[in-house]
């Protein structure tokens, strides 16, 4: 059994996929497998990634290749690597992002070192040149996305996790469900990880259509924790989180929010939040929800 099993995405990836690899096959800790998943992508990523591991012959045994018959975004291929690996611990890495070369042994060594089930380290926001590094704060609840800074133990597996199908927000809803179970967390507070900000990805579209696609998504994954935290009978216990979550949900509309029937929309989904905001206590979230409600939308962006 390896130490560690990274698990790598593919899809339409094909000029960022030769850096995402060379920084995983660097690595300084030798005891990980690396797992790739063709999410049945229609570019060249795949040979360019084959072209990278012929340079890398001394660890072939330790790099696999799963293709899909079918595409099932990124969140079912995530599942495919998980139920393709082996590794102690379990992380993941995005196909277009980048690693540090040491990021596995100190994560690693971290967990064994505090016997953590969990290890989340920082992280930076890259558009290739420019990197600002993103504090992380230490949290003791229910931890949500990303899952590509976390190392996170296999055992926590074997609980009832359901990955979601929906690519919005996915992290959050694997990582909620992984964390209810985790017994001890444990940080490193410096850069190892690096997102790379890509304005031609899904996350970056915002036309109409892509607003409402990415409200529906988050929403399916808002509901998937929700299920689980009733088959755990739990629910009432976050509720301030579940306030969090369905106001985010809807709040992918904000970028069309100007044009009315959009404004409708986002008025009936979970219509029943607006009154649990205003009685939850969060003033940053209450100011947001009546610029939006009185369509003062255009202010939003002096919130601090």
């Amino acid at each position: 059994m390896p130490k560690v099993s990274v698990i790598v995405p593919i899809y339409g990836v094909e000029m960022f996929i030769k850096r995402c690899a060379e920084s995983l096959f660097n690595q300084t800790m030798d005891d990980i497998e690396f797992i790739f998943v063709n999410d049945c992508t229609k570019d060249n990523s795949i040979n360019i990634l084959n072209t990278c591991i012929d340079l890398y012959p001394e660890i072939n045994n330790r790099i696999k290749i799963i293709n899909h018959n079918e595409n099932k975004g990124l969140p079912q291929a995530r599942k495919t690597g998980f139920e393709n690996s082996t590794g102690e611990f379990i992380t993941y890495c995005d196909s277009d992002d980048w690693v540090d070369k040491d990021i596995y042994r100190q994560m690693y060594d971290k967990a064994i070192t505090e016997n953590a089930d969990i290890v989340i380290c920082g992280y930076a926001i890259s558009d290739g040149k420019f990197n600002k590094t993103q504090e992380i704060a230490e949290k003791t609840g229910l931890l949500m996305g990303p899952v590509w800074n976390k190392l996170v133990k296999r055992s926590l597996y074997a609980n009832d996790i359901e990955f979601p199908t929906a690519n919005k927000a996915e992290d959050g809803a694997i990582m909620m469900q992984i964390s209810y179970y985790s017994q001890r967390r444990a940080y490193i507070h410096k850069p190892l990880y690096y997102y790379f900000s890509n304005p031609m990805s899904i996350c970056g579209q915002i036309d109409e259509k892509s607003c409402i696609t990415k409200m529906q998504q988050e929403c399916d994954n808002v509901n998937l924790r929700l299920d689980f935290l009733n088959r755990n009978g739990c629910i009432s216990k976050y509720s301030k989180d579940i306030i969090s979550w369905k106001f985010e949900a809807r709040n992918n509309l904000i970028p069309c929010i100007s044009h009315r029937h959009i404004y409708d929309l986002w008025n009936i989904i979970y219509p029943e939040i607006g009154s649990q905001i205003i009685m939850s206590g969060n003033i940053r979230m209450l100011v947001k929800y009546l610029l939006l409600k009185f369509r003062l939308h255009r202010l939003i962006k002096y919130l601090k």
